[in-house]
């Protein structure tokens, strides 16, 4: 989550959007392909500057709200 956190606060396409792009893409697989892929998308896109930070923002917002999910099952100590 802190990438997600950074790629929002960093506003000019530079290293640590290169280097996320990478990390993502590579993280977009088996069961986290459905939540990454259009934050991957994103990056591949042509406005991926206007795309990156709304699709971080939503991943980061349903990634929150999983992990509250799972505390309040008792699954994650926080």
């Amino acid at each position: 989550m802190p990438l997600l956190e950074a790629l929002l606060l960093t506003k000019k396409h530079n290293w640590l959007w290169e280097g996320a792009r990478h990390v993502v893409r590579g993280q977009a697989k088996g069961d986290m392909a459905e939540l990454l892929n259009p934050l991957v998308n994103a990056f591949d896109s042509i406005d991926f500057r206007i795309k990156v930070p709304l699709e971080a923002r939503k991943l980061l917002i349903k990634l929150r709200s999983l992990m509250q999910e799972e505390k309040e099952k008792g699954k994650v100590a926080v």
